[in-house]
């Protein structure tokens, strides 16, 4: 049985889950690590293999993406207010047994307000909560595994620092608040580049045909002007 289990929801969370799993099986062993996808046997019953986990358990790792309090099943309810939905059952039976629950808060996702979630898993709140952001993806893993998992799992790898490329998830879109201020920062630095050439161009013209009906002024002298304009 693994010490360390991560729930998650597979619309919200699942790529992240993969990478964070692949970071914790580098750390901490593959036997100490249980992901459902990759650890489930075909055929089992799954409610049977998840409740003799989390007996074994000693860390949940509650995974928490943008999307995680609202999304709803095929009529339309919030998933989270469904008794028999696996990952508030989960959560429960974790925050029941007082292990180790860690909630992991992914890019782009805020803590849960107590009316979001059902009274089982409201406890859940009380629990620090560890950040995960995109830009600092390898360097807030590392976090999480020294100075949380770590002080409850030792770990039987050396620390690493997987490159960016190969350990953040694909799938990751900066927050709408990121995308905003970089559409501002590129439309003030456009205006203020139309705003110095066509500036030039006022003064170059002014200049230009001031020296063109000036009889002592040779034409080589504007001509260059003009060519040092268009390289601009």
């Amino acid at each position: 049985m693994a010490d360390i289990i991560i729930n998650y929801r597979r619309l919200d969370a699942g790529l992240y889950a993969r990478s964070l799993r692949d970071r914790l099986v580098s750390r901490f062993g593959r036997e100490q690590v249980f992901l459902d996808v990759t650890e489930t046997e075909g055929g089992a019953k799954y409610e049977e293999v998840i409740g003799s986990e989390l007996a074994a358990a000693r860390v949940q790792l509650v995974l928490i993406g943008p999307h995680w309090t609202t999304i709803t099943d095929s009529a339309g309810r919030r998933r989270l207010l469904n008794e028999n939905d696996l990952v508030r059952s989960e959560i429960a039976r974790a925050l029941q047994r007082d292990i180790r629950v860690i909630p992991v808060l992914l890019p782009g996702a805020e803590l849960p307000t107590g009316s979001d979630l059902p009274t089982d898993i409201q406890p859940l709140l009380k629990r620090h909560a560890v950040r995960l952001s995109s830009d600092n993806w390898d360097a807030d893993v590392e976090r999480l595994v020294t100075n949380h998992i770590g002080k409850v799992v030792a770990p039987v790898g050396p620390s690493s620092q997987p490159s960016a490329e190969t350990d953040i998830p694909t799938d990751r879109r900066p927050d709408r608040r990121r995308l905003v201020l970089r559409w501002i920062a590129k439309s003030i630095r456009f205006v203020i580049r139309g705003a110095l050439v066509y500036g030039y161009y006022f003064v170059a013209l002014a200049v230009m045909f001031g020296l063109t009906f000036a009889d002592d002024v040779p034409n080589w002298r504007w001509l260059i002007l003009i060519a040092f304009g268009i390289v601009w």
